[in-house]
């Protein structure tokens, strides 16, 4: 049950995070007005579905490694989909947010021009969306596919086996 939670918030995560990459493409066609109304939408879209999806998934991850053969830090692709998802984690509240508030706050301050007018900054939500995607759809490919070895334990095992100091 543990594992068919982890699964739907993770891969939720990817359909979230394309219904904004869509919605902030749909924005840099609008007029003003429109685009703040979408841009607040993402916003309480981050609030409301990305970032509990996000936690649920990374919560439901640790959980499954503390219980099963997997474990955390047993595998290189168990690392790799942590390491993903804090990125994901890193991405949203350094990138993402402050992108779609800055957009928020741009939109207000020109209501009469079209969207399409915002520059790079128009464009930073969507790449960023992009980038989120990839990031989640490769974990859940390392999560099918399970690729890789153990990692290794750094320091602790010489070559003849025997334990270092």
């Amino acid at each position: 049950m543990l594992l068919a939670g982890h699964v739907i918030f993770a891969v939720s995560l990817i359909g979230s995070t394309t219904g904004t990459l869509v919605l902030a493409l749909i924005a840099r066609a609008q007029n003003a007005a429109a685009a703040h109304t979408i841009y607040d939408a993402i916003s309480t879209l981050i609030y409301a579905i990305d970032i509990p999806l996000t936690l649920i998934a990374l919560a439901t991850g640790i959980a499954l490694g503390l219980r099963g053969k997997w474990g955390i830090f047993r595998y290189r692709w168990v690392i790799t989909k942590l390491a993903l998802v804090l990125a994901i984690i890193f991405t949203g509240w350094l990138a993402v947010m402050p992108a779609t508030q800055h957009l928020i706050n741009l939109t207000a301050h020109t209501l009469g021009a079209s969207a399409g007018r915002l520059g790079i900054a128009g464009w930073q939500l969507p790449g960023i969306a992009v980038i989120n995607i990839l990031f989640a759809a490769t974990a859940a490919v390392l999560g099918i596919f399970k690729p890789g070895g153990r990692a290794r334990r750094l320091g602790l095992v010489r070559r003849n086996g025997s334990a270092s100091r």
